[in-house]
């Protein structure tokens, strides 16, 4: 352990001395340089213990926007063997998403679940994706839109008990919202219980924390290293806590009858019926178990269980956030739920959720200004020129900030900062490049759930909102977000509703 501590101090030594040459620059919590100084390793020293241990998570994201301000385009570290390149411009993303050769994943140690879409090595990811894309097909996501309603229906009755007028934390009801959709849909199971899900979603959520950490900081990326942290025991702990509940669900999902496409209660009752041609996304893989194996199989549930239900469930909890503070909003989003449903909210197809216009743009703009993901990454496999000057070395790491594109005020207006809708009308985003707006990447790694998490957002703000009128003592100025794997806010979810 000594010899192995010794080697991640020289580690740390040499990272620190190659990287910063010169003078280097530093910013405030606003993102305005705060300071430039000679590049002596102690001043590089303190800044960075200064960023990783001192900063407050709701505040490293705004340190981070300085990046734009001193270099517009994009930031590259380039030393050694390393190569590393922040990008925040729509002409070079366009570059690299359309890039074959930008198709790996970094980090993909950190993550753990190797094997899965969203960390597998980019042959193994391929093969993967091929298979999988059938399970989010538009079909079958249609398919799925009763299942979502059905759960919504429920949600709706139990929060009966908030109509006291007091707020509460709508985070906790959502995720059991979330967590019994995904199982509905994603695993066509009903008879898992969570026995303690406030649990569960905190073990996710540190899990997902301590991977972004790791990431965060450049030697814990070694696993000789990082084993030896006290992160990697509670990151450990809370991984094995939520895998044990996925191998619940795939144990589930194997006994029941493949053929029986509804989905039934736990007294066998059907709660809805569907389409015998319609597969579920489990039936995917465990209709191909020649082609993927047990370990396979764990490693792309677990994936899309810890992703979507975490992005899931925060940015429908943000969307009626964002509305119970703009109440103007809200009134425009109801006024059209009741147009296009009338009186028939529980007939929800996927012609009716289309027509909800003004609800897309809002759902839009809530992706905007908090990104599901704020930062996502690419590895270049071979040499990749996107007109920076040299070209990207293999191995090359591509970090997109998203959080810095969506607002930039070059490319959103002077007001880019504010919640407002009107940024997704049809004239706005005619005269915009679409690669202004990234929420969900592009290219041929995209997020493979993009469109099942607005089909799932949108069908349950459309029955919440129907049922009750949301409210919060919450202002805009009291949000931050925080940087991690996925996007988290500064303040709780505290709300009041009023029965519709």
């Amino acid at each position: 352990m000594i010899l192995e501590l010794f080697l991640a101090a020289l580690y740390i030594l040499f990272i620190y001395f190659k990287v910063f040459r010169g003078s280097y620059i530093w910013f405030d919590n606003n993102g305005e340089v705060k300071r430039r100084k000679k590049s002596k390793f102690w001043n590089i020293l303190t800044t960075m213990y200064d960023y990783l241990l001192h900063t407050k998570p709701e505040d490293r994201l705004l340190k981070l926007r300085g990046f734009h301000k001193v270099s517009p385009r994009f930031f590259r570290v380039k030393f050694w063997k390393i190569d590393y390149v922040v990008i925040y411009d729509p002409e070079l993303l366009k570059k690299v998403f359309n890039s074959q050769v930008a198709c790996q994943r970094p980090f993909r140690n950190c993550f753990q679940l190797e094997k899965g879409l969203l960390s597998s090595e980019y042959h193994s990811w391929k093969k993967s994706r091929k298979l999988l894309n059938g399970g989010f097909n538009l079909n079958i996501l249609k398919g799925l839109i009763p299942i979502f309603s059905y759960y919504t229906g429920t949600l709706i009755k139990e929060m009966e008990q908030h109509l006291d007028g007091k707020e509460f934390d709508l985070l906790l009801p959502l995720s059991k919202l979330t967590t019994n959709g995904i199982s509905g849909t994603i695993m066509n199971v009903t008879d898992v219980e969570v026995t303690d899900l406030e649990k569960l979603i905190a073990e996710v959520a540190i899990f997902l924390d301590l991977t972004c950490k790791r990431m965060l900081y450049p030697f814990l990326e070694k696993d000789w290293i990082y084993r030896w942290t006290k992160s990697y025991k509670r990151e450990q702990e809370a991984r094995e806590y939520a895998m044990a509940y996925g191998d619940e669900l795939i144990a589930a999902s194997k006994k029941r009858n493949r053929k029986d496409k509804s989905l039934v209660d736990e007294n066998g009752s059907v709660i809805v019926k569907r389409d015998e041609k319609v597969e579920f996304i489990i039936d995917q893989l465990l209709n191909h178990e020649e082609k993927f194996t047990d370990e396979e199989i764990r490693d792309h549930v677990m994936t899309l269980l810890a992703t979507s239900s975490e992005t899931t469930t925060r940015f429908v909890a943000t969307t009626l956030l964002q509305l119970a503070i703009n109440q103007q909003y809200q009134q425009k989003v109801y006024e059209e739920i009741v147009d296009v449903f009338g009186d028939s909210i529980e007939n929800i197809d996927y012609d009716k959720l289309n027509a909800c216009r003004y609800l897309e743009m809002v759902l839009k703009e809530v992706l905007r200004l908090f990104t599901s993901v704020p930062i996502y990454q690419r590895e270049t496999i071979d040499k990749l020129d996107i007109g920076i000057g040299k070209p990207l070395d293999k191995g090359a790491k591509i970090i997109i900030f998203a959080y810095i594109l969506h607002r930039r005020k070059d490319l959103w207006g002077k007001n880019s900062g504010v919640f407002d809708p009107e940024n997704f009308s049809s004239e706005r985003t005619a005269e915009r490049d679409p690669y202004c707006y990234l929420p969900f990447g592009a290219g041929p790694r995209n997020c493979i759930g993009n469109r099942f998490a607005m089909i799932a957002a949108k069908t349950e703000i459309i029955r919440l909102l129907h049922a009750y009128k949301f409210s919060t003592k919450i202002k805009d100025t009291d949000i931050k977000q925080g940087l991690s794997l996925t996007s988290r806010l500064s303040v709780d979810y505290l709300m009041s509703i009023e029965k519709r």
